[in-house]
């Protein structure tokens, strides 16, 4: 999520990740570990990101446009309820007294 949306702000700014990467005083694979979430970020540095591409760091971390939530996706077969995790667990459906 991070790192797709941190892409989208970079590419809008028509920069290269060479170039980001050039003007932050990082190397290249590190900006690209970020945009595919293989860079192991503090809130720091994910604040520091979102400075350079101009958004607020809320706006970063929220779902790209089109990404539906898992509270939005249809799980399917009804016997089970989707965590905000993306992971489903199997509730019981049985009536309590």
């Amino acid at each position: 999520m991070f790192g797709a949306n941190f892409r989208a702000a970079r590419e809008a700014l028509g920069l290269s990740q060479r170039e980001a990467a050039r003007r932050l005083k990082v190397n290249q694979p590190f900006i690209s570990q970020v945009e595919t979430g293989l860079a192991n970020l503090t809130i720091e540095r994910m604040a520091v990101l979102a400075r350079f591409v101009g958004k607020p760091l809320f706006e970063l971390l929220r779902p790209a446009a089109g990404i539906e939530s898992a509270e939005e996706r249809p799980c399917g077969d009804g016997d089970h309820d989707a965590t905000a995790a993306g992971r489903q667990i199997k509730t019981d459906r049985r009536r309590r007294p």
